[in-house]
């Protein structure tokens, strides 16, 4: 009979915070795991009332940091600040009890996440198992942005750039991710079919308002549609929205 084994599964946006209740439809997250041992199994991923996303440390802690630290990129001259994300019991994660094969082999981790963008992002991790070894703690790295419509409306189109795990743009706070490191445009379509683009700005700063927007040229025509477009220069973070009028 196969030997049980335990996998710990943690979600990582890109140069953020884990994905947890802040998160784009973060209840739709999926995480299936296989092997040649048994049919593949869901891992529940499952964010609680009670749950965090990491703590921020300044020093990394062996055994609960993420390998990955958040790098905050102020506008110069000065100089860049690292963050440590430190987990604990209530950090958010899935969990699963699984068949251990009896030789080593890669099993496949399969995560389906959720983005504003309409379409999830597909992730395969793959896990070296060893029958001499029954916990698995595995760190998967979602990369994106998250943007969600903010106005338009008369001469005015904005929209809300986060990270994915929902941590916002902040100037105020202070937020670990600055406006200076994201480049955000819109294309804008109107009624009579013609495109201009615009290059939006960091709009009146508040505390985690994340909001970037730009002024329609005048005379501009009725607005079809948008497509905001944003990125994260230091991690080349990518993320879409289309709004239909």
């Amino acid at each position: 009979m196969p030997q049980k084994a335990r996998i710990t599964v943690y979600l990582q946006a890109l140069g953020a915070h884990y994905l947890g209740k802040n998160a784009y439809d973060g209840k739709d997250i999926a995480i299936r795991f296989s092997n040649s041992c048994a049919d593949p199994i869901s891992v529940p991923y499952i964010i609680g009332a009670n749950s965090n996303d990491g703590i921020n440390s300044p020093t990394f802690a062996a055994g609960s940091s993420s390998f990955m630290p958040v790098i905050t990129v102020p506008p110069l001259p000065k100089t860049p600040s690292v963050d440590f994300i430190t987990r604990d019991v209530y950090t958010v994660c899935g969990n699963a009890n699984f068949d251990l094969p009896d030789k080593i082999e890669f099993g496949n981790l399969d995560v389906s996440i959720p983005t504003s963008a309409g379409s999830p992002i597909a992730v395969r991790y793959q896990v070296l198992l060893n029958p001499e070894k029954l916990d698995y703690i595995i760190t998967v790295v979602v990369p994106g942005l998250y943007l969600s419509q903010g106005q338009i409306t008369g001469n005015t189109i904005s929209v809300y750039v986060k990270m994915m795990c929902g941590c916002p743009v902040d100037t105020v706070t202070p937020g670990l991710w600055q406006p200076n490191d994201f480049a955000v445009a819109a294309n804008v379509l109107d009624t009579s079919g013609g495109t201009s683009t615009y290059q939006l700005t960091y709009a009146n700063p508040q505390p985690t308002n994340s909001l970037f927007s730009a002024t329609l040229l005048p005379n501009h025509n009725p607005i079809k549609s948008v497509t905001f477009t944003a990125m994260q220069i230091s991690t080349g973070n990518y993320g879409v929205l289309v709004s239909n009028q």
